[in-house]
């Protein structure tokens, strides 16, 4: 028995992290409040008729973040009692 192999060995290289990081943050700064259209479809729906239609690739959530400032046991949220709470902050 006689042949030959060839053997291909393709690599795929992650971007740079900074890149990542950049390309996550505008993601979540253009993420679509939504919610479901059909229950047993599960097909979402921007919340608010003057939102786009999020694709395939886009961020989406269901529900606003919590006031991490204040407490909230249910979510194990300890809030910020005693210091300073800056609600603008994007927590840099």
């Amino acid at each position: 028995v006689s042949g030959s192999c060839s053997v291909r060995v393709c690599w795929r290289r992650m971007a740079p992290f900074r890149q990542i990081g950049d390309d996550l943050t505008k993601k979540f700064d253009g993420a679509t409040i939504v919610k479901l259209a059909h229950r047993k479809k599960k097909k979402l729906q921007p919340s608010k008729k003057d939102l786009k239609k999020p694709s395939k690739k886009d961020l989406v959530f269901l529900d606003d973040s919590p006031n991490y400032c204040e407490r909230n046991e249910s979510l194990g949220v300890l809030g910020t009692k005693g210091r300073l709470c800056n609600k603008t902050s994007y927590g840099i």
